[in-house]
């Protein structure tokens, strides 16, 4: 299992993608807002994705996103 971690401290705006989908390395799960820019948050590699943070929460770098098996 592998995990997607924020790359900067924000809120968690926005997922394209369902918890439990499949997703390919480097997709685009979901963005992080800090300062009115938007961060993406990719998967670091394919499988089954596990969403963590809910829509809104506010996250610390590094904290993690999401887990992909």
């Amino acid at each position: 299992m592998t995990e997607a971690l924020a790359p900067i401290t924000g809120g968690v705006s926005m997922y394209n993608v369902a918890d439990g989908a499949q997703v390919e390395e480097g997709e685009i799960i979901g963005y992080i807002e800090c300062m009115k820019m938007m961060f993406d948050i990719c998967a670091p590699v394919s499988g089954t994705v596990e969403l963590i943070a809910k829509l809104g929460f506010v996250v610390q770098e590094g904290d993690v996103i999401a887990r992909i098996k």
